[in-house]
């Protein structure tokens, strides 16, 4: 068989011509590619011919050649000024006004990469192409599109008329149509193109552009709007009272007429209004006026639930201050009970009957507070838990006033079973608004005056109270430095300062029921004491004890020019310092249920002095000038 073959193909020798036209093309191939290779190698490390960035030829250069050319044109664009003007009155824009900014490295780097990075083939029809014909890139731009937004329409404001479709408007029960009116206008869509433009070439047009006013001609006619008054008087001219409860709320013809928006249609459009369309025109509401006025009915309504705030009278829970329902409006449903009953009327006036007033009731979800008169005896508020008081005797009037006005926000305030009971939350907002009166605090190592000054007091005493219901303490803080107000009998360490935002004195409600927080004053004590349930827990508390002392450091002199040459005035005691341990334990059963450990550490501060500014420093062992005060804690009252 293979013999046979063999003679066949002797016999029957390929056609010479065929031989020849692949040779040719096997020979084409290799010159071509010879020629390409040849082209691509001269051409290394440059950019290929006939390329084009901003309007310059940079086909022949490096990367960084072109950079340098791009940055020169660059920079004489960032310099210049756009020149138009719009009804023959001249205009100037800066590339600044729209924070134009190029990219020169990025722009050359994409011109360089024309015709390479791709397939071979791919790359060969573009560098062939491109000795063909220019191939023309925009540099790397951005700017800022809002702002060339807002500069065209600060140009619309300053040089347009703008035409008014004809309207409708509602006076002494009657509606009337506002007719339409033409206005003038520059083309702002051609003015943004050139503005892009140049930017985007970052090149100044050779001559400045005119942008006329054009007439503007409004979308709607008093005959198109004239048609459709029959439909939007049945739909429009009615009142619509919202009612919830005591409450009610109007919807004024006035007001329902501003919700109707008309537009125009094309006859070959075919579409239908919401409501009706005429031939060219068509009537409806306007959905989001309708939410935006449902929302301000929302806000008058809107109210959160508050428990009813109680006292103990005769060993009992009774109210004080009652509670409230808390309301929202659920506006959805609103604005489509609204919607529907317009709807309803055009469908009754086009069946031919009358239209009258509608009454809405308005869709509120109330929810009721937790601590009501009905509810008092199920919070399990019937045993004094836990109670402390504390002297404030010697206190400026203004401290005085500070702590019974603290007394009086935490007086009533309950706390849920599991619940977290901030101090800072309870006294809110401390100011002159709330009734506080400025008095010193100790802020930055110094006692300076401030608003709700005396409210350590207050937390002071929260605090042993809470000591004593055997409560969990979930934050407590001591005073920067010894005070003598709460150290009364007891000695350092069993205080806790505030101030808001921080720090802040917390307890937990960990007991079966709810716990009732009474505050009073009397004479110059303070008095807490916490209610709730008792379930057989056991408090003690070891201490607190001083472990350490510190004296306090030398007085410190500083120099004012407020006080007369030679005149001293103590501004600050000196304080002594000191280290102290407080054990606390509850038990229940005998069990042991919590146990905190509260070390107080408090500075030593010196005594501070102003002095004349002309007085010499006493010469003593036991002074020292002022120096720059060290990190400070946070503030407390």
């Amino acid at each position: 068989m293979a013999s046979k073959l063999s003679t066949v193909l002797k016999r029957r020798p390929l056609p010479k011509v065929v031989v020849g036209i692949v040779s040719a093309l096997f020979g084409l191939v290799v010159l071509v590619s010879g020629l390409y290779g040849l082209y691509a190698f001269s051409y290394r490390g440059l950019i290929f011919p006939n390329t084009m960035v901003a309007g310059l030829a940079v086909g022949g250069l490096s990367q960084t050649a072109a950079e340098q050319m791009l940055l020169s044109q660059i920079r004489v664009f960032e310099g210049s000024t756009l020149s138009v003007a719009i009804d023959g009155e001249p205009v100037t824009i800066t590339p600044d006004q729209l924070d134009v900014s190029y990219n020169a490295a990025a722009s050359a780097a994409r011109a360089y990469a024309r015709g390479r990075g791709q397939t071979i083939w791919r790359n060969m029809i573009d560098q062939v192409m491109a000795t063909i014909q220019p191939i023309f890139l925009d540099p790397v731009v951005t700017y800022n599109a809002s702002a060339l937004n807002q500069l065209l329409d600060q140009l619309g404001t300053r040089f347009n008329d703008p035409a008014h479709n004809a309207s409708l408007e509602y006076v002494r029960g009657k509606l009337s149509v506002i007719p339409e009116r033409s206005g003038q206008e520059f083309d702002r869509s051609s003015l943004n193109e050139l503005l892009v433009t140049a930017i985007q070439t970052a090149t100044v047009p050779n001559q400045a552009s005119d942008f006329p006013l054009r007439l503007a001609v409004p979308s709607l006619t008093s005959e198109q709007v004239s048609q459709l008054v029959p439909s939007i008087q049945a739909v429009a001219t009615h009142e619509i009272r919202l009612v919830f409860e005591e409450r009610s709320f109007t919807v004024t013809p006035d007001q329902l007429v501003s919700w109707v928006t008309i537009t125009p249609v094309s006859e070959s459009g075919g579409v239908d209004g919401f409501y009706e369309k005429s031939s060219s025109a068509r009537f409806d509401i306007n959905r989001e006026q309708v939410a935006g006025y449902v929302k301000t009915v929302a806000a008058q309504l809107a109210q959160e639930p508050i428990d009813a705030k109680l006292t103990i009278t005769n060993g009992r829970a009774t109210v004080f201050a009652p509670s409230r329902d808390g309301r929202t409006l659920d506006e959805a449903k609103t604005v489509i009970a609204l919607v529907d009953a317009l709807v309803t009327r055009r469908t009754t006036s086009a069946e031919g009957g009358t239209v009258t007033d509608v009454t809405i009731q308005l869709p509120v979800t109330v929810t009721k507070p937790s601590v009501t008169s009905s509810t008092i005896d199920t919070l399990g508020i019937k045993d004094l838990i836990g109670t402390a008081t504390t002297d404030f005797s010697g206190s400026p009037s203004n401290r005085v006033h500070n702590i019974g006005n603290g007394v009086k926000f935490l007086n009533g305030w309950l706390v849920k079973p599991g619940d977290e009971f901030s101090t800072v939350k309870a006294l809110g907002t401390i100011d002159g608004s709330t009734g506080y009166l400025p008095e010193l605090v100790i802020k930055e190592n110094r006692t300076i005056p401030e608003f709700g000054g005396g409210l350590c007091q207050v937390s002071t005493t929260l605090f042993r109270s809470v000591l004593n219901a055997g409560l969990p303490v979930t934050e407590r803080r001591n005073h920067s430095y010894r005070v003598s107000y709460y150290e009364r009998g007891i000695g350092p360490g069993l205080d806790a300062t505030v101030y808001l935002p921080k720090p802040d004195f917390k307890f937990q409600n960990d007991t079966p029921g709810w716990i009732l927080v009474q505050g009073s004053t009397k004479g110059n004590t303070i008095t807490f004491e916490l209610y709730g349930t008792k379930d057989g827990r056991e408090v003690a508390i070891d201490g607190p004890h001083t472990l350490d002392t510190t004296p306090a450091p030398p007085t410190v002199y500083e120099q004012s020019d407020q006080l007369a040459p030679s005149e001293q005035k103590e501004v600050e005691h000196a304080h002594a310092g000191a280290t102290t341990v407080a054990t606390y334990t509850v038990r229940r059963n005998g069990e042991v249920i919590n146990q905190q450990i509260f070390q107080s550490k408090y500075k030593a501060l010196p005594a501070r002095i102003m002095e004349g500014p002309k007085a010499d420093l006493p010469a003593s062992d036991s002074a020292t000038e002022a120096s720059p005060a060290e990190l400070a804690p946070p503030a407390e009252q």
